[in-house]
């Protein structure tokens, strides 16, 4: 029995420190290439070495880190093309949220998002990239803790996990006053929906803005592609007139 209670709190830790380093990753306190050292994370959660390579394990798994031998681990560095997939697949997991099994939403969960408007509201004009990160964490984490089926959630959650700093990364070469009107406007559609209880709209709507959200992502994607040709073909005219 003692084993047992050892083992579940051994557990406990492990994914209390994996949830935090998720998070930390998710809002760029970890940069993609900032390395991880093992040594100063069990320093810093005051645990031994065990449960920091228990929870470095899963962010492996669940590609968030890259350990190398001989090198050391490193939070993963963003690729869309590899990407663009995992974001297409949580277009078609958020549909899912209203038929299986949701939980009905409550006031709080109203106010929740109440909240995270008016927190967006408040850096419109001062743009905070940490801070819309955080709000946008929030915003989903309360979606999703109406997810009533438990693997719809896990996954959902993983994969958010993995493609929100993609958008948060190119962020800055978008015009800010507009992404976060898109956002409020979102959060505000969601909550209404939520109000009239229908779950099955909350999922419809979380789903079109992941496909808009992807579509500005390929578009500026294309947009820095084409450049970066025009300006190769550039030094290769000038290459050849000399």
């Amino acid at each position: 029995m003692p084993v047992e209670v050892a083992k579940s709190a051994s557990q406990r830790r492990s994914e209390g420190m994996c949830q935090a380093l998720r998070e930390r990753i998710c809002l760029l306190h970890y940069p993609p290439g900032h390395r991880l050292s093992e040594e100063e994370l069990a320093r810093e959660f005051k645990v031994s070495r065990t449960p920091v390579r228990h929870a470095l394990a899963q962010l492996e798994i669940e590609k968030l880190i890259d350990r190398r031998h001989g090198a050391g681990t490193f939070v993963t560095r963003l690729d869309l093309d590899a990407l663009e997939q995992v974001i297409r697949f949580r277009m078609r997991l958020a549909e899912l949220i209203g038929d299986l099994d949701p939980l009905p939403p409550g006031a709080e969960h109203v106010e929740a998002l109440r909240a995270c408007g008016r927190r967006l509201q408040a850096i419109v004009d001062e743009p905070d990239l940490h801070a819309f990160a955080r709000i946008n964490l929030d915003y989903f984490l309360t979606v999703t803790s109406l997810i009533g089926n438990p693997s719809l959630r896990d996954v959902s959650e993983r994969l958010f996990y993995q493609t929100a700093r993609m958008w948060i990364v190119g962020l800055p070469e978008l015009d800010w006053r507009a992404m976060v009107a898109k956002v409020i406007r979102e959060i505000d559609e969601v909550k209404h929906a939520m109000e009239l209880g229908d779950m099955h709209a909350v999922g419809l709507i979380c789903r079109n803005y992941i496909s808009m959200n992807l579509m500005l992502l390929l578009r500026e994607e294309r947009s820095r592609a084409g450049e970066a040709g025009a300006a190769g073909a550039r030094v290769d005219i000038r290459r050849r007139a000399r």
